[in-house]
């Protein structure tokens, strides 16, 4: 009681920077949070606003979208017009 409270909508853990330890995305009703693993250590590095409906959908996807040798963060909002890829 009387810490901060989070809301998760989604979570996943991948290799954002292709170091070969897992970082993690967090989605919340705000937006996604990107953390970095450093030394074992998560450390939030980057924040992206969403807005969307309390009934929305909300999935995180990692994968290479653009074929480019390193992976993309996807946010897929159902029941919104919302995309983000990262």
């Amino acid at each position: 009681a009387g810490g901060p409270q989070y809301c998760c909508v989604d979570l996943i853990a991948y290799d954002r920077d292709g170091d070969g330890d897992l970082d993690m995305a967090h989605a919340s009703p705000h937006g996604i949070t990107d953390f970095e693993n450093r030394d074992g250590e998560l450390i939030a590095t980057d924040f992206f606003p969403l807005r969307y409906s309390a009934t929305a959908r909300v999935r995180l996807e990692a994968r290479d979208i653009n074929h480019r040798g390193l992976v993309d963060l996807a946010v897929i909002v159902r029941d919104s017009e919302s995309l983000i890829i990262r």
